[in-house]
């Protein structure tokens, strides 16, 4: 009766602990992605510093900013450059962490502008440590203190289309609410050009607002497709779309690391695919030619430890009881487990030897 009592309050005590690690785990441990916000002038460089999560040994994604106020100038992670957006990836063969980096921009227009970070972060076993977007922005004072000057709008009647993804805005300022973005080759209807670097469009019967940089009256030519045969896997969860936009309709979804059939690789960033039978598309940049490793378990050891047997339905309790505590790297919880496993099992062996002394 004593001997249980001992083993049920170690039980409950692990418990305790395991729950307390957990916590103490999400207080030091940085969960997500730092985009620096800075201040400055018209005509300075200034390098916005993106500090990834501790533990990630991994990430890939994207780099997005105000093109209208930053001019982009380059990065210190050989990241690839689509128009105004920086495409990013880098993993580890090995243990260690990657490290953080930086994007440098001039600064061509006052107000203030944001830069987006959307990345997903992995550690060494592949647990997702971040997959979000963040944001940062870089503030610049108007040179006086006189009120702006309204835009004067001529107007037109024309069809343009957008040469890159960009925002749609209820007004003619990034400070305005955002109501959609489009991508590159988007139709539209123009009805007014601002001298103020901004487009009056129409868009879903309103009008709204586009910086007039993303326009073009000329057609952009229809994507081609290199012709491949190769099977990739998905990067993250991702949608099935019937056409090459995110505009077009949903036809299917992909889960993490999951077997695709690639047909076609487009120079408009979309990948063309076989998907149950028929033709579909998948953005290139959420498939990858290895398969991405799942996450790894915590196993706790069932053998015998220096000769002396442990109980199999006592340590099968205790795994029950205790669980095993989420993987995010080589961590604080990842170590205040392990010590506190070889505690219990010593203290246990420690009371079974006791017992048997005092049955003697």
């Amino acid at each position: 009766m004593k001997k249980t009592k001992y083993q049920i309050f170690l039980i409950v005590l692990i418990m305790i602990i395991g729950i307390l690690s957990v916590c103490i785990e999400r207080v030091y441990a940085a969960s997500t992605v730092q985009v620096s916000s800075h201040n400055n002038k018209v005509g300075e460089a200034v390098a916005v510093s993106i500090t990834l999560p501790d533990g990630t040994n991994s990430y890939n994604g994207t780099i997005t900013w105000d093109a209208s106020k930053l001019q982009y100038v380059g990065n210190s992670c050989n990241g690839t450059l689509e128009g105004s957006t920086l495409y990013v990836a880098n993993g580890n063969s090995n243990d260690g962490a990657v490290e953080n980096f930086t994007v440098t921009f001039n600064i061509i227009a006052e107000g203030e502008a944001v830069v987006a970070a959307k990345l997903r972060c992995l550690d060494y076993l592949g647990n997702i440590l971040h997959n979000d977007t963040n944001y940062g922005s870089i503030k610049t004072a108007a040179q006086n203190n006189q009120a702006p000057k309204e835009p004067t709008f001529t107007a037109v009647n024309e069809t343009v289309y957008t040469k890159d993804s960009c925002n749609v805005r209820e007004s003619y300022s990034t400070d305005s609410k955002k109501i959609t973005k489009l991508e590159k080759g988007k139709q539209l209807k123009r009805i007014g050009v601002g001298d103020n670097g901004w487009s009056k469009v129409e868009y879903n019967g309103k009008t709204v607002y586009i910086s007039s940089q993303f326009l073009t009256t000329e057609k952009p030519p229809d994507p081609k497709f290199k012709e491949v045969n190769e099977i990739m896997y998905t990067a993250q969860e991702c949608n099935v779309r019937k056409s090459f936009t995110t505009d077009s309709d949903k036809v299917g979804y992909f889960k993490f690391a999951e077997e695709v059939k690639v047909t076609g690789i487009g120079d408009n960033g979309w990948s063309k695919i076989e998907y149950k039978g028929e033709v579909a598309y998948v953005k290139s940049t959420l498939l990858v030619k290895e398969k991405p490793e799942p996450p790894e378990n915590n196993i706790i050891d069932n053998n015998a430890i220096e000769g002396n047997l442990i109980e199999n339905d006592l340590l099968g309790s205790l795994q029950n009881e205790i669980g095993v505590i989420p993987e995010v790297g080589k961590n604080y919880s990842e170590y205040i487990y392990i010590v506190i496993t070889l505690t219990v099992l010593i203290s246990v062996l420690y009371i079974n030897f006791k017992a048997r002394n005092e049955e003697k």
